[in-house]
């Protein structure tokens, strides 16, 4: 399993279309699945994302934090 992002939750003011744009960058979602996620998000679901690295997920996870989203990363299990 690759490394994910965990979003559980949110903080007022998240920052909606800025945490779209991060999904799309640093996930390679493309624009409908990143403002999905977003939406999950705000609407209360804890919502994963998996990306390539635990670098990149711990990358994410701090950007996300920083506008607004409760995040943390993990990493992926050995095959």
């Amino acid at each position: 399993m690759m490394p994910q992002v965990v979003l559980t939750g949110w903080t007022p003011g998240l920052k909606k279309v800025s945490s779209t744009k991060l999904l799309r960058q640093k996930a390679g979602l493309g624009l409908k699945d990143a403002k999905d996620c977003t939406d999950r998000l705000l609407a209360g679901e804890t919502v994963r994302v998996a990306v390539s690295s635990l670098a990149t997920a711990e990358d994410l996870a701090r950007e996300a934090t920083a506008l607004g989203a409760d995040a943390h990363a993990e990493p992926g299990s050995g095959g």
